[in-house]
């Protein structure tokens, strides 16, 4: 594992709750994923990775909305994604290749100067926009997110 990883895993483990799953990739830059969700609203999650690597950048990645860019929405979602970028230092959104709404925020660090205790201030800033906002990428996807039917028994 990277120092960074090191530190971060130290650092959540002292936080009292298990809600990271650790991937050590094995790649040239020695990169781990700390994968977890986030609930954004009423049992609606969406998917978050720290990533944490030998480079000078360390990424808090959230898929604010799964699959849901289309040749009907993209105009909408567009100009969504400009307003948030302008507003919004800390993070910004585009589409990836699978039609997916990610949030991103990177944050500029070696293993040196490297605060774990930073990056989880960013989950919880990320994560208070989110909420915040959830309501407005809805509007701009054309329809609600709603949470999984339970699974019956």
């Amino acid at each position: 594992m990277n120092k960074k990883a090191e530190l971060f895993n130290e650092y959540v483990s002292t936080l009292g709750n298990d809600i990271f799953s650790i991937q050590e990739t094995q790649d040239d830059f020695d990169t781990v994923l700390f994968r977890s969700s986030l609930e954004v609203k009423d049992g609606y999650q969406v998917p978050m990775i720290v990533v944490l690597d030998n480079t000078v950048y360390s990424i808090v990645r959230i898929w604010a909305a799964l699959r849901s860019v289309t040749a009907e929405n993209s105009t909408k979602i567009a100009d969504y994604i400009n307003q948030m970028n302008r507003q919004f230092k800390s993070f910004k959104y585009y589409v990836n290749e699978d039609g997916d709404l990610v949030l991103d925020a990177v944050v500029p660090c070696d293993a040196e100067h490297f605060d774990a205790k930073l990056m989880t201030e960013i989950i919880d800033s990320a994560y208070a926009h989110l909420q915040e906002v959830y309501v407005l990428i809805e509007s701009a996807v054309g329809y609600e997110m709603e949470a999984p039917a339970p699974e019956e028994e």
